[in-house]
């Protein structure tokens, strides 16, 4: 009989975890397994569809997993209790006891500097930050926000096994009998149903913290999982002081992004990279800048027209072409097309999904110019130098807008600390980096070094196997 697996990726991002690695293709190749994708679009069945669909690959919507559910049996006393919970959390707590409560009330009890910044922001982009699940109004902490004890019983009460079920889930549950839960980002209120499900049945469970940043930006952790994994060192050490995760309960593995960056077959080489994808000569070099979608950051205008100014006057020498590359997610991109007036201006189209074209484009790079983003970590990974802009070029924001204050961040601040990136307060440490990088490659190298090891490491091209594996340990368990 095959071991029964149901994996939950809540959104295209975590699905991406497993779909644009070998991880999902790895475990249908093992044929004593048996695996439920669950997601909340039925255009992710593409993904079973480009591995062949597999007879033990089967997609089931997060929302409505199965149409039946008379299935499951709710028993007269659950039911009861779940009447009690919610009626207590209607009248009493007056609901409280909600995910954006625990996120709010987790976040101050720890004072996370992004957290304290966003606090900050504008209503509306407060309201634009709640749709990214980052709950800033002070009504959620309301009363006493720091209060150690009112955070520890709402989590209770939040986690109680026995409040009212979600019919479909249950039902999805006893019909399936999966022998394991994998989820692909565990801090978020949408698990709650599935999360419940397999507490109740005892069901071995495996949490995957995919980014770098959700220790501290997304919230607090469900009890029970029984082991996690993560990419970097780094999470280890915030997930144990942070949320009190004994740290033989976690194990981490790498980035599976980057095992591209170790196969041969995703190596373009230079002269044909500059060539059939930005035709450009081999004698060229260029430097990449990475954009933020423009309401995060007030320096790029400024500094993008400074940069495009000395590429025009030849002060970074001869042959430079500036590729300006938009934020995945960047709805405004067309705004950046303004650039491509200037010759030596190459401007991407938004791009989530090619990592293929993202090592070359990094590989290939000179140096990178980027904010606090992953793609530091991205540029890390195949030892191409990193500027980061630490000063807001011409506008002049007050400091919960301005970029400075990125770098405070517990996540980002282990960067700067690493000495793996040069930060640059002004034009003039700008133009000096530039031209430090483009004469030396190797500046900085030591430093470089000391954050791979820290946020990226191992960099082998086997992450995906340990995922793979570690997945294995927990369905062999039971």
């Amino acid at each position: 009989m095959p071991k029964k697996i149901v994996l939950i990726a809540i959104n295209n991002f975590t699905l991406r975890f497993v779909s644009e690695t070998p991880i999902l293709e790895t475990l249908t190749n093992n044929h004593d397994l048996d695996i439920a994708l669950v997601t909340p679009s039925e255009k992710h069945q593409a993904y079973i569809e480009l591995l062949g669909s597999p007879s033990n690959l089967h997609w089931h919507s997060f929302d409505r997993p199965t149409d039946d559910f008379t299935q499951y049996h709710y028993p007269q006393w659950h039911r009861m209790l779940g009447w009690l919970h919610n009626l207590l959390n209607r009248t009493i707590f007056k609901n409280r006891a909600k995910f954006e409560n625990l996120y709010f009330r987790f976040s101050e009890i720890h004072q996370f500097v992004r957290f304290l910044h966003r606090k900050q922001l504008p209503a509306q982009e407060r309201a634009r930050q709640a749709k990214r699940a980052r709950y800033l109004e002070p009504e959620y902490g309301f009363p006493f926000p720091k209060s150690k004890f009112i955070y520890q019983f709402l989590y209770r009460v939040y986690h109680f096994l026995y409040q009212h079920p979600d019919l479909y889930v249950e039902s999805f549950f006893d019909a399936y009998q999966p022998d394991s839960v994998i989820f692909i980002h565990v801090q978020n209120k949408q698990i709650k149903p599935y999360w419940l499900a397999a507490a109740r049945r005892k069901i071995p469970t495996l949490g995957i913290i995919a980014s770098w940043d959700q220790p501290t930006l997304s919230g607090p952790l469900p009890p029970n999982i029984e082991r996690y994994i993560m990419p970097n060192k780094m999470m280890i050490e915030h997930l144990a002081l942070y949320h009190n995760l004994s740290k033989e309960k976690m194990q981490y593995v790498g980035w599976p992004q980057h095992d591209f960056y170790k196969n041969p077959a995703s190596q373009i080489p230079r002269d044909q990279f500059l060539k059939d994808t930005f035709n450009l000569s081999l004698d060229r070099s260029y430097i990449l800048w990475a954009s933020y979608p423009d309401y995060w950051v007030a320096y790029e205008p400024s500094v993008l027209a400074h940069l495009i100014q000395n590429l025009n006057n030849g002060m970074y020498g001869e042959n430079i072409t500036l590729i300006i590359r938009p934020h995945p997610i960047d709805a405004g991109a067309a705004r950046l097309k303004q650039w491509e007036q200037h010759p030596q201006v190459i401007v991407e189209d938004p791009d989530p999904g090619n990592l293929v074209h993202l090592y070359n484009l990094l590989r290939h790079a000179a140096l990178l110019i980027a904010p606090t983003s992953t793609i530091t970590l991205d540029a890390a990974a195949v030892d191409t130098p990193v500027i980061n802009i630490n000063f807001d070029g011409d506008a002049t924001p007050d400091y919960y807008d301005s970029s400075q204050r990125w770098y405070e961040s517990e996540h980002y601040s282990e960067v700067v600390k690493s000495g793996g990136v040069t930060l640059v307060d002004s034009y003039e440490s700008l133009d000096t980096a530039i031209q430090e990088y483009l004469d030396n490659p190797d500046f900085n190298s030591e430093g470089r070094k000391r954050m791979t090891d820290y946020l990226v490491a191992p960099s082998d091209g086997l992450a995906y196997q340990r995922v793979v594996q570690a997945i294995l340990d927990l369905v062999n368990k039971t």
